[in-house]
């Protein structure tokens, strides 16, 4: 039984010894060669030895039992630098400075303080990694505070936070961090850090101009040469179709018959779909989807404005283009106001339509009378004002532009009252020829003492038309006329009459007469 108790209270003491020194630091911290190593560090020890510890107390680091620091002579040791606070305040934490890759390894913490006092605190140990260079800087991107992977797409619009770090390997010495990007635009950061880290934090609205935009955080740390090292990111941005236009191949004024290609282009993410529409009348009705809208043997009537639609699930875009096709007249027709139908003597104007582009065209008025051929009138006036119009002319139009030219002819359909004339012979009867021209074709009859002959048995009286505009009357009569003979004609337009004389019976020859007398 009393050995049991002994065993007890061995144990309890040895319990005791572990329980009332220690130390607290890192199990691992990093350094940069030619930098400093930061080792934050406490220490305890049994409460009945405090009044052993005094400033005066020796704080030393060792590695595999050799001394690499003397906090008495800190700048004699293999490990040169600075141990903070005091002995009492229970400060171990130290700085090396100018570290090698050399000094790679486990160090402890021993306190010296009297021979009453001294302690190795073998069981924590610290890890001391020396880098030969410096790692990239951690460039992170949250949306939402959700942190988003690398070729994940944001909506314009969005607000996202870019967050760059950097670890603090000698905080006498901090590193910093700086942002650049392609957009070549200033940004605003927020910078501040903790214990570890540096922080510098990029807010941003995401628009179309930051799409494939790449942001690079470039670290700097400050060692006998500086060192940068550089992280970057390219936002993905998704976006409405913007800047859409459209181009005409060939470029220039487009011919008939000739082939015209319409390029529909647009600044989108995800990619657009197009489609093209032609405006008929104020409605727009689809022709074809794709970029390209191609025409070929083109005419008058692909002329007109045709509409582009760009489309992705972010939104549309419309623009349109007139596509003006260029070509010689055609359809040309003349027309006449009051009516083409004109009493002789009035006005009539005259107007010369076509379809031609450009319309500013050159017009050359002529009139067509038989075989004879008349200039009337060249220059750009539409219209022909015909003073005096002659029936049966053809009056003609030539419109012309610089692709080429077409003609068209109008006769004039002119009224005018009757005109006659008449002439009468005498053989062994008489005869009378009475020709009347009006518009329309007027009516013709011979009048004896004011009454209207007709045929008899000694009068013979023959009627015939002369074209749409004539009509002619021969009279053969065997009866003795003494009174004066009267062609009349007549239309709608009035009426016209000719008083034509009986020739005297003819005297008989000489001949004849001595014939008479032998008989």
């Amino acid at each position: 039984m009393e050995t049991l108790v002994t065993f007890l209270l061995i144990g309890s003491l040895i319990q005791g010894v572990f329980c009332v020194y220690s130390v607290n630091l890192p199990q691992r911290v990093e350094a940069l060669q030619g930098s400093c190593v930061f080792i934050p560090c406490t220490f305890d020890i049994d409460q009945q030895l405090n009044i052993y510890l005094t400033n005066n107390a020796k704080r030393k680091w060792l590695t595999s039992s050799t001394l690499v620091f003397d906090s008495s002579s800190p700048n004699t040791g293999l490990l040169k630098g600075e141990i903070f606070g005091t002995a009492t305040q229970k400060n171990c934490t130290t700085r090396f400075d100018n570290v090698s890759q050399s000094h790679n390894g486990s160090y402890y913490f021993r306190l010296e303080s009297s021979s009453a006092l001294q302690y190795s605190y073998l069981y924590s140990q610290v890890q001391i990694a020396v880098l030969g260079s410096p790692p990239k800087p951690t460039l992170r991107v949250f949306k939402d505070q959700q942190e988003l992977m690398k070729m994940m797409e944001v909506i314009e619009g969005s607000s996202v936070n870019l967050r760059c770090s950097t670890k603090i390997f000698c905080p006498s010495r901090p590193p910093s961090l700086r942002w650049s990007s392609s957009l070549n635009e200033n940004v605003t950061e927020k910078q501040y850090q903790n214990q570890s880290e540096f922080i510098s934090d990029l807010n941003l609205t995401v628009s179309h101009r930051h799409h494939r935009v790449t942001f690079s955080c470039t670290a700097t740390h400050q060692l006998q040469q500086p060192i940068t090292t550089q992280e970057s990111w390219m936002l993905l941005v998704q976006y409405a179709p913007r800047n859409t236009s459209v181009t005409i191949n060939p470029a220039g004024l487009v011919l008939e018959d000739r082939s015209v290609t319409l390029s529909c282009s647009s600044n989108a993410n995800p990619a657009v779909n197009y489609t093209w529409y032609r405006d008929t009348n104020g409605l727009l009705n689809p022709v074809q989807t794709g970029p390209n809208l191609t025409i070929n043997d083109t005419d008058s009537t692909h002329r007109g404005r045709y509409y582009c639609t760009a489309e992705n699930k972010r939104g549309t875009q419309n623009i349109s283009v007139l596509l003006d096709v260029q070509y010689a007249p055609k359809n040309t027709s003349l027309s006449a106001f009051p009516s083409s139908s004109v009493m002789e003597g009035k006005p009539v104007t005259l107007n010369c339509s076509t379809d031609a582009n450009p319309a500013e065209l050159n017009y050359t008025w002529y009139r067509e009378t038989g075989s004879q051929f008349e200039l009337l009138q060249t220059g750009y006036n539409q219209t022909y004002i015909v003073t005096n119009p002659t029936h049966g002319a053809w009056y003609g139009c030539n419109a012309q532009n610089q692709y080429g030219q077409c003609n068209t002819t109008i006769q004039l359909d002119v009224q005018f009252a009757p005109k006659i004339s008449s002439s009468c012979s005498r053989n062994s009867a008489i005869v009378c020829v009475c020709e009347a021209r009006g518009n329309p074709c007027p009516t013709l009859e011979w009048r004896l003492s004011g009454q209207a002959l007709a045929n008899s048995t000694e009068t013979s009286i023959s009627v015939e038309t002369l074209g749409s505009t004539g009509v002619k009357s021969v009279l053969t009569t065997h009866r003795s006329l003494t009174d004066v003979l009267q062609c009349f004609s007549a239309n709608i337009y009035g009426s016209s009459s000719q008083f034509q004389p009986i020739p005297p019976p003819q005297e008989p020859s000489e001949k004849h007469k001595t014939a008479a007398l032998s008989d």
